[in-house]
């Protein structure tokens, strides 16, 4: 199922083809270090993906994850996660994951305009939010350079285990009128 495309991406539901990559970036733990999930077993990555082959963008309370797909490649290149509250549907989080090849190009940012683009004209979407490792400098440029703005710090909220430590995170926010100012 395709979510939305652009001239370059395509977000769509994972697939079974997408197991090699997604399984080599979800595996590295230095991916992972600064994400809220541990590096995937290869039967891990293989369930996750079979879990998400349905998405449904009016799903609420649970996480859903959809694979972002170089256009020119055709292949998977990284997924983005999104959850909308089960209180409040029309409020969700979201967070990107790019495979380390396509770090630096641009790509992370074109998937985050894509899909704030697509919630925010095609869902009742409010707000979105965006939980970051105050360590990661990457992701910090990300959300701001998309127009989130910085709401709060969440103290020792979230544990690194290659640190064994807790760790504090910011909390970032963009609102509908934000991205589509009200005419």
């Amino acid at each position: 199922m395709i979510i939305a495309e652009s001239p370059t991406l395509r977000l769509r539901s994972l697939q079974e083809s997408d197991l090699p990559v997604f399984h080599a970036y979800r595996a590295d733990p230095q991916l992972c270090r600064y994400q809220d999930f541990e590096p995937l077993s290869e039967r891990q990555s293989r369930d996750f993906i079979k879990s998400q082959q349905n998405i449904d963008l009016s799903r609420a309370g649970e996480w859903m994850q959809i694979g972002m797909e170089s256009r020119a490649e055709g292949q998977l290149i990284g997924d983005c996660a999104l959850l909308f509250w089960a209180e409040d549907p029309r409020i969700g989080e979201l967070g990107i994951t790019l495979a380390p090849q396509y770090h630096g190009r641009g790509l992370a940012q074109q998937c985050g305009e894509l899909l704030l683009r697509t919630l925010f004209t095609t869902t009742l979407t409010h707000k979105l939010m965006a939980y970051i490792d105050l360590r990661n400098a990457a992701s910090i440029r990300l959300v701001e350079r998309l127009g989130f703005h910085r709401e709060g710090r969440s103290r020792k909220s979230c544990y690194d285990t290659a640190d064994q430590a807790w760790v504090d995170e910011w909390q970032y926010g963009i609102l509908r009128e934000d991205f589509i100012p009200p005419a």
